[in-house]
């Protein structure tokens, strides 16, 4: 005789998620981030990242052990450690992962945020250990930063040209951390720099500056919503709510 069907479902075995497609190793795929600026008096400015939604979240109660070490994020919590310029100069530094927001979204991968977001592909060991390495992050902070430096001393995207060599240096020097069956095109990652840039750039001319005559402590916020599905990056300086409702950059 045939065991009843809620005794089949309570006995049967458990499959492991496909390794790759695990829903604790995804990036959702529309993200709501919160920047902050604190400036306080007599003291280097320091840019903190909230993730303040995520859809879908895999991890509605906060981290989880995964493959016994902590994975994934808590929503209206900080991701990430808090930044500052590493400069004598306010130059806007600290904002930097504006570029890998763009880069997470456009191309659909980004090291710096798979390590903000704690979404490191542990079921996929030689994918963990070149895709979503230290090695790969601080490269790609580094291209991040030597573009965003390049276009400032030249005052701006104006011209075509830098644009491109930009794009041939950041796609070349990815190379060594990027799978052959990678999907994202050069129109991608072109995209995904002067989104990155213009993020950036607005993200610091609302929040970043910092008035010489500032005589009491301040802290700004600057909201960012990515949305994976369609590409886009918007941004708003008054609420995440204006953030998702705003034009694509």
């Amino acid at each position: 005789m045939a065991a009843p069907k809620d005794v089949l479902s309570q006995n049967e075995e458990v499959q492991p998620p496909i390794p790759g497609e695990d829903p604790l190793e995804q990036f959702p795929r529309q993200l709501l981030f919160e920047f902050t600026d604190s400036h306080r008096v007599s003291e280097a400015p320091i840019a903190e990242l909230y993730l303040r939604e995520a859809t879908p979240n895999a991890f509605p109660s906060g981290l989880v052990s995964h493959y016994f070490k902590p994975q994934g994020f808590t929503v209206d919590r900080r991701v990430g450690l808090p930044q500052d310029d590493q400069s004598y100069e306010n130059d806007g530094f600290r904002f930097r992962h504006t570029f890998s927001i763009a880069s997470m979204t456009v191309t659909g991968w980004s090291a710096v945020m798979r390590n903000v977001l704690s979404l490191r592909r542990r079921s996929l060991p030689e994918v963990e250990r070149a895709e979503d390495s230290p090695r790969a992050m601080h490269t790609e902070e580094h291209l991040f930063a030597r573009f965003g430096g390049m276009i400032v001393r030249r005052g701006g995207l104006v011209a075509a040209d830098h644009v491109s060599s930009a794009v041939g240096m950041v796609r070349s020097e990815m190379d060594p951390f990027l799978p052959d069956t990678h999907e994202a095109t050069m129109a991608d990652w072109e995209k995904a720099l002067v989104t990155g840039y213009d993020l950036w750039s607005r993200v610091k001319v609302s929040i970043g500056t910092v008035s010489p005559d500032a005589t009491r402590d301040a802290v700004r916020s600057a909201f960012v919503y990515a949305d994976l599905d369609s590409q886009e990056v918007r941004f708003s300086a008054e609420s995440g709510e204006h953030a998702k409702a705003a034009d694509p950059l």
